[in-house]
């Protein structure tokens, strides 16, 4: 990868006029970005996942689909330290 000086140079300029374009003056506000959902395995859903409808691939018929092995489930143990 050759990083040539004019093509970062013109990279640059095109991300100062997109940051001036899109930057109000506020502070970030990382929580009302994402729509007050959660980060993490630990946290539950925020209020915006009651709205978020998610769409489902159509499957097979269930005569069309092969019949895989069902892996026994391994418990994982509960430390704490994470959550």
């Amino acid at each position: 990868m050759k990083g040539r000086f004019q093509d970062n140079f013109e990279f640059v300029q095109w991300f100062k006029k997109f940051y001036d374009a899109n930057y109000d003056g506020r502070e970030y506000d990382p929580v009302s970005a994402r729509g007050g959902d959660s980060l993490g395995p630990c946290a539950g859903p925020g209020p915006a996942a009651a709205t978020k409808r998610l769409v489902q691939p159509a499957r097979a018929p269930a005569a069309a689909r092969p019949v895989a092995a069902t892996p026994k489930a391994t418990p994982i143990a509960k430390t704490g330290e994470h959550c």
